[in-house]
């Protein structure tokens, strides 16, 4: 919708919009319904971000140190992924192109859930 909307405007040409959902959702929030919308148990056990980051980094060391074809399980670019703070402002989409978001987080990844598995049914049918 927003790409349709940017399209019909002059003036958004050349121009970068955020379309995402309204609102903030952390990490905890999104993985929780994630774990919801598949059935899985939501997150219990919590790392703090400091000792998840030199984690990685020994890990990191370690893996390199070893030649290791596989990547480390955790990286500190991965924890930094998962620590930070993310908020992206949809404002300018809607001020300018008259955009509004028309699925909320939870309808979204509940349908993003559904995709994926009808996705996952369909290859296995062909196989």
């Amino acid at each position: 919708q927003a790409c349709l909307l940017a399209a019909e405007k002059d003036a958004a040409v050349g121009q970068a919009y955020n379309i995402s959902n309204n609102g903030v959702i952390s990490q905890q929030e999104l993985f929780d319904t994630y774990a919801k919308y598949l059935g899985c148990e939501p997150i219990s056990k919590h790392i703090a971000f400091g000792l998840a980051y030199r984690a990685a980094f020994v890990m990191e060391v370690l893996w390199k140190l070893f030649h290791s074809k596989k990547p480390p399980l955790l990286t500190r670019y991965a924890a930094w992924l998962m620590g930070r703070k993310v908020y992206f402002s949809i404002e300018k989409a809607q001020k300018e192109l008259g955009w509004e978001p028309e699925v909320g987080y939870e309808e979204g990844i509940r349908r993003t859930v559904e995709w994926y598995i009808a996705q996952e049914k369909s290859e296995a049918a062909q196989s």
